[in-house]
């Protein structure tokens, strides 16, 4: 993504014209302009919600590895406390 920051969106650009004409060259200009901006704000947003992802991963992953891992003990333990209520009560 930061090698292409700056190219307009969808590769979207008006060419110049080969006689100088102001009106033209000015329409030109502030449409490729316009495309380039487009491209680098959807770019920018694309990057930080992929870094954002990643520090979601980051910090979520040893949470989800030990809540798997206790998983079966936390079964043994519904199982048995279920059993207990059942012929107890």
């Amino acid at each position: 993504m930061f090698g292409n920051f700056f190219t307009p969106w969808k590769r979207l650009a008006d060419s110049y014209p080969e006689k100088f004409s102001f009106k033209t060259y000015l329409s030109a200009f502030l449409a490729n302009t316009i495309m380039r901006t487009v491209g680098m704000v959807l770019r920018l947003i694309i990057i930080l919600f992929g870094v954002a992802c990643c520090i979601a991963f980051i910090i979520f992953l040893p949470i989800s590895i030990v809540i798997w891992l206790a998983l079966p003990l936390i079964i043994i333990f519904l199982i048995v406390s279920g059993l207990i209520l059942i012929i107890f009560s």
